[in-house]
């Protein structure tokens, strides 16, 4: 288990990379990721087709993965 320190660190740097996606990229991801919302409920509340929802959440979860990694996308 990860000391409490290694979690605050942890915790910022997942904030700043979702502070860095676009508006609509960040949304997709916290419904989906963070609230547990299915993808279908997700495009529903976003008001886009289930597809759309599905690329935005793919782009986000991309750039997330480079930016945790100390990629800038």
């Amino acid at each position: 288990m990860a000391a409490p320190a290694d979690r605050t660190d942890e915790r910022l740097a997942v904030n700043s990379a979702l502070a860095a996606l676009p508006p609509r990229e960040r949304a997709a991801a916290l419904l989906v990721y963070a609230e547990g919302h299915s993808h279908q409920e997700a495009a529903r509340m976003m008001g886009m087709p289930l597809g759309t929802l599905k690329s935005v959440v793919a782009r986000a979860r991309a750039a997330l993965a480079l930016k945790l990694q100390g990629i800038e996308p």
